[in-house]
């Protein structure tokens, strides 16, 4: 949350009110986070990092015998 803050006051594209609302959608988000399997955290300067957790992702979910049942 606070590389989320950060980033969006370093932008300034947001009045007060836009950001306080943006984070506390994040917060909603996050606390959601049990009902999903990965969690890939974005930083500021580790594309490559991220890109490769998001690769190893696929990778192992390439790997199952069963394949998952996505329901949107």
């Amino acid at each position: 949350m606070d590389e989320l803050e950060k980033r969006l006051r370093q932008r300034s594209s947001e009045s007060g009110a836009d950001l306080a609302r943006r984070l506390m959608k994040a917060k909603e988000e996050m606390e959601s986070l049990p009902l999903f399997d990965y969690v890939v955290t974005s930083r500021q300067d580790e594309l490559k990092a991220v890109v490769g957790q998001v690769d190893a992702i696929v990778a192992t979910e390439k790997c199952r015998v069963k394949p998952r049942v996505v329901e949107l």
